[in-house]
């Protein structure tokens, strides 16, 4: 039970000495009365229960669910992904590597988390197209691999879309986006993933889903 009351939060204000830059809130709980305390007898574990009904973990979970039930093998990664997106997009390589040397099916790698952008250019972008950009750089000389990233609340960065994919290989995403002369490493470089991927026609738009639960990361690999 939250038992504070509005004077507990002035002083919290004025214990850090910032009360004076938010005066206009100190203003209205100094005038505020006294929260009401809950009654010993009536205790709030008795009459409020708290339920998780959507979480990255549930996410991922429902992926792998929807790759199992479509033909894949499924590896579930149960760390949460953080960190550079950038780097977070090779070290998911670097996975499917290790996976492609002894798999006989098709296999797809699960991963959830969130991950952040170090800005240094001026392009736009978003941490999952940033992620899926620097992973296309890495899947080059893969053939039949597929990866890909998306945030579920749909909004990756300041952009319209939730993310994007890239195929890998001599005929994959970067050899189209050469193609249509544009550098995937200078693309990287200036933090402009998602001109790289609305170029070739590989972002995910899903619009504004209503939710949050942090993002979701995939990889699919097809035996040679």
């Amino acid at each position: 039970p939250d038992r504070t009351t509005a004077a507990d939060a002035v002083g919290v204000l004025k214990k850090f000495g910032i009360d004076h830059e938010f005066h206009r809130v100190v203003d209205v709980l100094e005038r505020s009365q006294p929260v009401q305390k809950i009654q010993p007898d009536r205790a709030a574990s008795d009459w409020v229960r708290t339920t998780i009904v959507g979480n990255n973990a549930l996410a991922v979970a429902a992926a792998s669910g929807t790759a199992a039930r479509i033909g894949f093998d499924v590896v579930r990664v149960e760390a949460a992904v953080e960190g550079e997106a950038r780097d977070a997009g090779q070290w998911l390589v670097a996975l499917m590597r290790e996976f492609r040397r002894t798999m006989v099916r098709p296999l797809a790698l699960v991963a959830g988390g969130e991950t952040t952008v170090r800005v240094r250019g001026d392009g736009v972008g978003g941490r999952n197209q940033e992620l899926v950009l620097a992973a296309a750089i890495e899947i080059i000389d893969i053939e039949r691999v597929v990866v890909g990233s998306f945030g579920t609340d749909g909004v990756d960065g300041p952009t319209d879309a939730a993310g994007a994919w890239a195929t890998g290989g001599a005929a994959g995403s970067c050899a189209h986006a050469r193609s249509l002369g544009i550098d995937e490493k200078k693309s990287l470089d200036n933090n402009d993933s998602h001109q790289f991927f609305q170029a070739i026609g590989s972002l995910i738009r899903a619009g504004p889903t209503g939710t949050n639960v942090n993002d979701v990361m995939i990889g699919l690999l097809y035996p040679s």
